[in-house]
């Protein structure tokens, strides 16, 4: 019987030379068979790694084949089934855990960080619905502890500090740049507080001072020389958080009191450093590095004290 069927391989019209796997036929092809009607005595085949549901059926199993390559059988993948409930499960454990942690910091946190996150609007207001610099907790800390001595504000930037300083009673000048923004903002403020509108001119093939690929082609040199128009030495403290800082800074060295502060957001920035490090290098410096409210994100307040002397 054997020799009857090898031979039938090689004159088969199917091509079942590329023997055994080819010999694979379904049930109503039988011009193959040199027997149409038989029950054979012997095994004729049989698979090499696959139990097939036949434990122990195999070629390998049986020990008549070697196990060259280890494999894991299809019916032992997990189910969808199986899986789903498991992601289900990891979902909820990592869900608790941003719960957890939000809890925490919502009662823990020295600045109440989560509260105030929550609470932010329109302008930058902490819990109780106060406004507050839109600078991390550290450095507004940093300005509570200090801002008894401080009367005579100057910044370029407006917007919640603006609010802030006003709450606080001081005496506010504010530069702003964007006059949709400056209308939004005008509503807000006393007549203590001194805002002005200074918006860039367009000179085409300018230079980018703003630093800001939305105002290439702009000037902001009005903006900057707004300081020049007060005295020097008039104010106690003064807020760069605008356009062009680096020549807002520049402006502002002699318009300080003496023991006065430069407050300078974002100080970590490449383009900012250069001008810091030349004309505040002999300056008392403080970094705050921190969650900014109604912002997850960390980022940098340098707060420069001015020489007595």
């Amino acid at each position: 019987m054997k020799s009857i069927l090898l031979d039938s391989y090689s004159s088969t019209p199917f091509g079942l030379q590329n023997k055994p796997f080819a010999f694979e036929k379904k049930k109503f092809e039988t011009k193959w068979l040199p027997l149409r009607r038989a029950f054979p005595t012997c095994e004729l085949f049989a698979s090499i790694d696959d139990d097939l549901g036949v434990k122990n059926s195999s070629l390998v199993a049986r020990g008549l084949y070697p196990d060259r390559v280890k494999r894991q059988s299809y019916d032992k993948t997990p189910s969808l089934l199986f899986l789903i409930p498991k992601k289900i499960i990891s979902f909820i454990k990592i869900l608790f855990g941003i719960i957890l942690g939000f809890v925490f910091l919502i009662f823990n946190l020295k600045f109440k960080f989560a509260k105030d996150f929550i609470s932010s609007h329109l302008f930058i207001t902490n819990s109780n619905r106060n406004p507050l610099p839109w600078m991390n907790y550290f450095a507004i800390s940093f300005i509570e502890k200090n801002i008894d001595d401080i009367d005579f504000i100057f910044e370029f930037g407006s917007g919640s500090s603006t609010l802030y300083w006003q709450s606080k009673g001081k005496n506010v000048i504010s530069i702003e740049h964007n006059k949709s923004f400056f209308d939004k903002l005008l509503p807000y403020l006393s007549p203590k507080t001194r805002y002005l509108l200074h918006e860039p001119s367009i000179i085409s093939n300018s230079l980018n001072t703003a630093h800001s690929s939305k105002y290439v082609g702009y000037d902001f040199t009005k903006y900057s020389n707004s300081i020049e128009n007060f005295p020097n030495e008039s104010f106690d403290m003064i807020l760069i958080d605008g356009r062009s800082r680096a020549v807002c800074l520049e402006k502002s060295i002699n318009k300080i009191k003496k023991g006065g502060y430069i407050v300078f957001d974002n100080s970590d920035r490449d383009e900012y450093k250069s001008s810091i490090n030349r004309l505040l290098h002999e300056w008392e410096r403080f970094d705050f590095t921190g969650p900014v409210p109604g912002m997850i994100n960390f980022e940098t307040t340098s707060i420069f004290k001015s020489p007595i002397n």
